[in-house]
């Protein structure tokens, strides 16, 4: 059977060497809990207190809006550049239509404290909070509708990929038993995962229906290539609680935590870096645009963005494998367009950088479609694909499942 990757040009994997987190100015010292932007000029924050701030200029400037509460606010999310939900302690839930001029608020039809909210339109989302509490709405939150969640323990994260795929993460108290929910349905029916761990979980961020991360107390982070049919546990670069998440894209991920920790991955959490930040708050909430626009949030009002002004002239020709379709069960094709003629190192690494496959082929100009195969002895697993030639250099991430 013939398992076709397509190649596509597009920026990943930012150096440690280029990378750093900036301090921004914040109008308040609350803390902190979620960010959102839209582009990489309008972003919002949320925190204790009823505290919502707007910048248009990429946080060089943010601006107090009026709240109407003093409910403290756990998350923040815009569906567009207008429509944005707030959601906190006692139910609250504040929605603008205006980008933030005005805020209203909605009916829950809960006083349970709500810490997650997630759309993937203008008209359907979800939020979710303390007992188990999941709410959605088909109308923008004109009204929220509770959904069962057969469960009473804390959840902190949900995230939905399309209008059935979902999944939400959790803790309980005292004893620290983390949890993940799934819904294929759109939330109509919940069903519960297993996790890797059995740490608390406070974030979960998935990249497409199939691929997804969870992160926790005590340096926990797990991976899914199916799903969450399986969850499997990655190496943290730290025991700091990872309480905020961001993929955006399949290699490039970002986490935060405690005592100002921050950690990226370029290969899909085959490996964790730390990153320098130089502070000490808790981080509490983190957000990227792209793989070189990036927001984190946390304790005292603090916000950090992300900046990488060597990396992005460094990657620009760098051009990443995507696979379809993923996962693959052996053999597969990869697409390669060339301006000279040239030898391409084709090679296959395991997690442990372990070399399971290689190739050279040699290639005239132009745009070719490439065969490898895959052995068959290689264990189910995410590996690392690198293409490398005299003018050309791709990477990406081959997914085996046989």
């Amino acid at each position: 059977m013939k398992h076709i990757f397509s190649l596509f040009a597009l920026f990943i994997g930012l150096s440690a060497s280029a990378q750093s987190w900036v301090p921004q100015t914040s109008i308040s010292t609350f803390d902190l809990f979620s960010v959102h932007f839209t582009d990489v000029n309008n972003g919002w924050v949320c925190g204790l207190t009823g505290t919502i701030e707007h910048t248009n200029d990429g946080g060089q400037n943010w601006a107090l809006q009026t709240s109407t509460t003093t409910e403290n606010l756990r998350s923040i999310f815009f569906a567009n550049s207008n429509n944005g939900w707030c959601v906190g302690d006692n139910g609250k839930i504040l929605h603008t239509s205006n980008a933030g001029t005005t805020w209203a608020a909605q009916t829950s039809g809960t006083t349970n404290q709500l810490r997650s909210v997630f759309f993937i339109s203008a008209t359907q989302g979800w939020a979710a909070g303390a007992a188990g509490t999941i709410l959605t709405t088909m109308n923008g939150g004109t009204t929220w509708t509770p959904q069962t969640s057969n469960i009473s323990q804390f959840i902190f994260s949900i995230h939905f990929e399309d209008a059935n795929n979902g999944w939400a993460s959790g803790s309980s108290s005292p004893t620290p038993l983390g949890f993940i929910l799934h819904t294929s349905n759109g939330g109509v029916t919940w069903s519960a995962q297993t996790p890797a761990s059995t740490q608390n979980l406070y974030a979960i961020n998935f990249v497409s229906s199939t691929i997804g991360w969870a992160s926790g107390a005590n340096g926990a982070i797990m991976n899914t290539i199916n799903g969450g049919t399986t969850w499997t546990a990655q190496t943290s670069a730290a025991t700091h609680a990872w309480r905020g998440l961001a993929f955006p894209s399949t290699l490039n991920g970002w986490a935060v935590g405690d005592s100002g920790s921050v950690m990226n991955t370029i290969n899909g959490g085959l490996t964790w870096t730390v990153q320098p930040t130089f502070i000490i708050s808790w981080m509490r909430g983190v957000f990227f645009v792209d793989n070189f626009a990036g927001w984190t949030v946390g304790d005292n009002g603090t916000i950090l963005r992300y900046s990488s002004p060597g990396a992005i002239e460094e990657h620009q020709t760098t051009t990443a494998v995507s696979t379809y379709p993923n996962p693959s069960a052996g053999n597969f094709s990869f697409n390669v367009n060339l301006t000279t003629a040239q030898t391409l190192h084709v090679t296959l690494t395991d997690v442990l950088g372990k070399t399971v496959y290689s190739q050279q082929i040699f290639a005239q100009p132009g745009e070719h479609c490439l065969n490898a195969e895959i052995p068959y002895a290689c264990t189910d697993g995410i590996y690392m694909l690198k293409v490398e030639g005299e003018e050309f250099n791709g990477s990406g991430r081959v997914i085996i499942n046989h």
